[in-house]
This record gives structure tokens, sequence and C-alpha cells, in this order.
């Protein structure tokens, strides 16, 4: 069973690392919490079980340092959640704090809540003026193009040149 209250964890001495194949992580908490034999879980979205692992705990006067080793086996590429048992006897509870796995970058052990924004959705844009339907007038082009060139093609070649500039002319002024 598990319960919906985040535990603290600091941003200052909190980190994650590799060593070898083996993931090492401390989590800096910011109260001394009442861990006797914690256990440390990590919960990935669409993972079917949590990979867990022993933690230890030392603490110096209102601080507390949670330390744990999890196989970098275990641990596929994503984002997993920490959950930590502070006895044999409570639930779980979820920290503030969360592990991103990937296979080409660096681990990450990131801490404090997660975001709850969203993004603005986005303004219309106007386009500035003479641009508008600059997708249609450029369809328009080819196919003026393919039906003149077809057109003079039974020309010689001094007159067909003739043409094509005259029309090159007119198709700037109308902005084709």
């Amino acid at each position: 069973m598990t319960t919906d209250v985040d535990q603290a964890v600091e941003v200052v001495g909190t980190y994650a690392r590799r060593e070898g194949t083996t993931v090492r992580l401390q989590l800096h908490l910011p109260t001394a919490a009442e861990l006797t034999e914690p256990r440390l879980q990590l919960r990935r979205r669409g993972e079917a079980s949590p990979v867990e692992c022993a933690a230890t705990v030392s603490s110096v006067g209102t601080w507390s340092t949670l330390n744990a080793s999890v196989d970098g086996d275990r641990l596929r590429s994503g984002t997993w959640r920490l959950w930590v048992k502070p006895d044999g006897a409570s639930d779980f509870r979820r920290m503030a704090a969360w592990l991103v796995v990937s296979d080409s970058q660096p681990i990450a052990l990131l801490s404090g809540e997660t975001p709850r924004t969203q993004m603005a959705p986005p303004r219309p844009r106007r386009r500035p003026a003479g641009t508008a339907g600059g997708r249609r007038r450029s369809q328009a082009r080819r196919a003026l193009v393919k039906v003149a060139d077809s057109a003079l093609s039974r020309l010689p070649e001094e007159r067909r040149a003739r043409y094509r500039s005259t029309l090159a002319k007119a198709a700037r002024r109308v902005r084709i």
C-alpha cells in the first residue's frame, strides 16, 4: 500500500553515479526522518515490477543522508520515481526525487517537486503583408510555367526566349 506523502529531498548533496554496472544513489534529506531499516524502491511507468534495494542512513543534527546501490542492469532507460520505506512495518512513501537513466547520456538524480505547469497555447501568427497565399502562388506559378513552356515549345528559339521574358515580367508585376 502506498501513500501520497512526499519525502522532501535537498538538491545539494543529492546525486547518482555509475560504478561499473552499479548505480550509487545519495539522497540528502532536510529532516531527520525516522529511518531505522530503510528500503528504497524505484518505479517506472509501464514497468511491471519495481526495483527494490536496501539503503543505509546516516544522520547529522536535523539532516539525514540516505545511501543505496542498485544493479544498473535492472534499470532500463527512462524516468524512475523514488520511494522509501522507513522500516519493515511502514508503507512506501514517495520521495520528491526521480532518477533519469539513458543508454546514451549520463545518469541524473533530480530532486524537488514535479512541475505542474502547462505550456500556454500558441498565439496565432499573422503573415506579413504581401506573403499571404505564398504556397498557392508558387503552385500557380509552376502550373503557368508548365502551360507556357508547352505552348512556346513549337516556336523558334529566338521568339520563345522573347515571349518567356515578357511573361516573366508580367508575372512579377502580378506577383505570381
